[in-house]
């Protein structure tokens, strides 16, 4: 009798305990929530699991408030794996007084179709919603500040996203991605949110939609690399940073703009974007990683307005490496050029440096075989070395006045020009820089020119006249003309000094040495040159299609300029 009655116990108290609430109304149940005695948070109807999926059906709207036993408690809370299960469930309302939601609490809610996170709750858990295959658009309001792993995996419906945390942290790397199995068709990004997190939605190929809202500043790493579909992106002009591999892959995309309030771009975050022909790269930048946009190989079109942004110095790859660039913009606020610009480019043809650009880093347009046209803005003061190495096409040349240093091989190798004019601006010539100018005839130097490196007109096949400036002869490197044909050529030296440079080491190698008039009288177009192109200058200016100097205009020096002036100038050419 004693065992039957011990039984009969044990069988009431597992009755008992199956029922987890302690009090319900309207059909949900509740239990009073701990960390809150005025609040209650939504429980399961039975620890029996079979119970409870046949109790929770259909849609549920879960209210803000209950009143229990004469008192009003606020629902502050889902308790874990509350309708786990539920494949009835349709929908689900959870009011803003919810603040926190358990782990699992809707998985395998097979029947489920959309789902709202309220702006109050903290934090979502693991495998929250994992396994809910019918839902198809989920909300998560602005203070989740993390989502646990797995949360939306298997939600294998799930086409609809709308995100508005406004600092959520990104996936770990090494963890399954918050909606792994989720066709993500369209992501809207809300207003509130600041930085989009890390892996939100990599490798979603289904992605042919993409909103970012007006207040974001940061796009975490491979947030939305891989997403194939998609065919555009607008960045708001609130973003500052866009971090690794971001956009990587997204070969759907073709054409792109950085809105100037970019300033950081990391390692790969427009790498592999295939059909990218045209990009804009905004005025704030600073930081450019070489494989930003490293296998972009159908991009066209650039237009640069980055106004001071730095090569980085680790990398030996340039920014294009891998783009078949033939069009180049450099927009008027550009302060300076980094190194290795657009080094390589084969199809670039014509460059306009703006007159706000004051330095040009080395390398910037090394190797851009066919750049014919070069116009570099009058407030350059320094180019660096390699910086016009090997650009074979470009025909002619014109320094600004603006200058003051050109670095090592800074045009070498560089045969399509036959005149330089280092303008007086000019204090220093690095070492090598006309290396191999075979084409290269004439060479004017600058009277404020006080070092010229070694080799610096090496190899200059066909040097015929050098015009040097200075009246007292510059000290030289032995180096500075070899294998040029200085004992063919001719040096033209100021008025009075043509016995010091017969004197001076290597001057006095030049076949011919003879004196001139460096004044400006005659030098219409300010080359440094009194040649025939300053009479079409002339010319033009009488007829008041051009200003130049008066003074350099007034060859006969009878107050005006006019006509007489031409035949002046045309006698002074032939040295009558």
């Amino acid at each position: 009798m004693k065992k039957l009655t011990s039984i009969l116990f044990a069988m009431l108290l597992s009755t008992l305990s199956c029922w987890a609430y302690d009090f319900m109304v309207d059909g949900i149940c509740y239990q009073f929530y701990s960390k809150d005695k005025s609040a209650v948070e939504v429980t399961y109807s039975s620890t029996n699991s079979y119970t409870n999926v046949a109790h929770y059906k259909g849609d549920i709207v879960i209210p803000e408030q209950v009143t229990y036993s004469g008192k009003t408690y606020t629902v502050k809370s889902i308790y874990g794996s509350t309708f786990y299960g539920c494949t009835g469930i349709t929908t689900i309302k959870i009011p803003n007084t919810v603040i926190e939601i358990g782990q699992t609490a809707f998985k395998d809610c097979t029947g489920l179709i959309s789902l709202s996170i309220p702006d109050a709750v903290a934090a979502l858990p693991p495998a929250l919603c994992k396994g809910c295959k019918s839902l198809k658009e989920v909300y998560i309001g602005k203070s989740v500040a993390k989502i646990g792993k797995e949360s939306f995996t298997g939600c294998t419906s799930l086409s609809t996203l709308s995100f508005n945390a406004e600092n959520c942290e990104g996936v770990v790397y090494y963890e399954v991605q918050w909606f792994a199995d989720c066709p993500l068709a369209k992501i809207v990004i809300g207003d509130d949110v600041k930085s989009v997190p890390a892996y939100l939605a990599e490798e979603k190929t289904t992605l042919t939609s993409l909103t970012i809202g007006k207040n974001v500043k940061s796009i975490g790493s491979w947030a939305f690399s891989g997403s194939t579909s998609l065919s555009s992106l607008t960045l708001p002009n609130s973003v500052t940073s866009i971090k690794a591999g971001a956009f990587k892959g997204c070969s759907g995309i073709t054409s792109l703009i950085i809105p100037d309030s970019v300033e950081t771009i990391e390692s790969n975050a427009f790498s592999n974007c295939f059909g990218l022909t045209s990009l804009t790269l905004g005025r704030a930048l600073t930081s450019l990683r070489y494989s930003t946009f490293k296998g972009c190989t159908s991009l066209a079109s650039l237009t640069y307005n980055a106004e001071d942004c730095a090569e980085w110095s680790s990398d030996i790859n340039a920014w294009f490496d891998d783009c078949p660039l033939n069009s180049v913009v450099i927009g008027p606020s550009v302060k300076t050029i980094p190194g290795r610009f657009i080094r390589g480019q084969k199809n670039v043809t014509s460059v306009v440096i703006p007159n706000s650009v004051t330095s040009i880093g080395n390398s910037a347009f090394y190797q851009c075989n066919s750049l014919a046209s070069l116009s570099i803005g009058n407030s350059v003061a320094s180019i660096g070395r390699y910086a016009f190495s090997e650009c074979y096409a470009l025909t002619s040349l014109t320094l600004p006045k603006s200058l003051k240093t050109i670095g090592e091989y800074a045009f070498s190798r560089s045969s399509g020009f036959s005149t330089v004019v280092i303008p007086d601006s000019v204090t220093a010539i690095d070492g090598s820089a006309f290396y191999d100018c075979n084409g290269l005839s004439s060479v004017t130097l600058g009277s404020s020119v006080s070092f010229l490196g070694q080799y610096a007109f090496c190899g200059c096949d066909v040097l015929s006249s050098f015009y040097a400036k200075q009246k007292e002869p510059l000290s030289i490197d032995p180096n500075v003309f070899m294998n040029s044909p200085v004992d063919s050529a001719t040096l033209y030296v100021p008025v009075g000094s043509k016995s010091k440079y017969a004197a001076a080491d290597e001057w006095k190698y030049f076949g011919t040495i003879k004196e001139m008039d460096f004044s400006t009288k005659g030098d219409v177009n300010g080359n440094g040159q009194v040649d025939v192109s300053d009479v079409t200058s002339l010319i033009n200016k009488i007829l008041g299609l051009a200003t130049y100097d008066d003074t350099a205009c007034d060859v006969n020096a009878n107050g005006q300029v006019d006509v007489s002036d031409v035949t002046a100038l045309i006698n002074l050419i032939l040295g009558h």
